[in-house]
């Protein structure tokens, strides 16, 4: 080959994307994982590949092959140039509820929605995008076995390494967040450090901070109004309600009396910040 031509092959952009998984926040329990990644194309054609969703599945399927998938609506930038944020999920294996429960099936109840089979494995019962009752095992071992292998800490890069994975779910804020049954975007309003109210199945929701990608402080105003009520701008929230729980109780009342499923999910919420019966 001429050295012509290999200087012309050299500057010609790689025509399959390949990602590179940076580093990854999971969220075990649901099987889902955020992930940062770069991909091996200049911005503009960056830009162009990712919109695309054949393709992005098919990057992300050559370094996860059939263990996981690709949330395609989940990429999003990153606040570093040339990093984008998306979202993966374990191809788990799914048992309904109604077989699990007959004699015979190979499954037992361990706890309270948790079961165990014949080898040992647990699995949990969730709700799947229908809403029907579904068992899921465990994965926790299977996503800490999967990114030690495609996003080992010795190849991040040093950019990588300064940009954050999750924030603090801070009370009373409203997320945006993936669901991790439905593969979609949700709203809600944080009820806690693990839950979050959810205005599109109008349930109170466990949720890790991984699976966050946007919040607000929008019911920030029922601290501030709280605070002003109190007389003291110094106080915490928690340390509001402990002083008088029944006036934060009534003031909430007023704001969310036509909500009632919300606002006895913040009642509870405000018990469990204050350790309150």
């Amino acid at each position: 080959m001429s050295n012509i031509s290999s200087r012309i092959l050299r500057s010609v952009t790689p025509s399959v994307p390949a990602v590179k998984i940076e580093k990854a926040s999971a969220d075990p329990i649901n099987g889902v994982a955020k992930v940062l990644f770069t991909i091996n194309q200049p911005p503009k054609k960056a830009r162009e590949v990712i919109a695309n969703a054949n393709a992005m599945e098919t990057a992300f399927a050559d370094v996860l092959g059939d263990k996981a998938h690709l949330v395609t609506s989940s990429i999003h930038k990153s606040e570093v140039d040339g990093h984008y944020y998306a979202f993966v999920k374990l191809n788990r294996p799914v048992v309904e509820h109604a077989d699990a429960v007959k004699e015979g099936s190979g499954f037992h109840l361990v706890a309270a929605n948790v079961f165990a089979d014949d080898n040992d494995n647990i699995w949990e019962v969730k709700e799947d995008a229908s809403g029907n009752k579904v068992l899921l095992r465990n994965s926790q071992e299977d996503l800490m076995e999967l990114f030690n292998q495609v996003a080992p800490s010795a190849n991040m890069s040093v950019a990588a390494s300064t940009i954050a994975m999750s924030g603090t779910l801070e009370f009373a804020s409203v997320v945006t967040f993936m669901h991790p049954q439905t593969e979609t975007y949700h709203e809600g309003v944080v009820l806690d450090t693990a839950h979050v109210w959810d205005s599109k199945t109008k349930k109170v929701e466990a949720i890790s901070p991984a699976m966050v990608v946007a919040a607000s402080d929008q019911i920030g105003e029922v601290r501030r109004e709280l605070n002003a009520r109190m007389g003291d701008e110094q106080s915490t929230f928690p340390e509001i309600a402990a002083a008088n729980v029944q006036a934060v109780f009534d003031y909430l009342e007023t704001l969310y009396g036509r909500m009632p499923a919300f606002l006895a999910a913040y009642k509870d919420a405000v018990r469990r910040i204050l350790d309150t019966k």
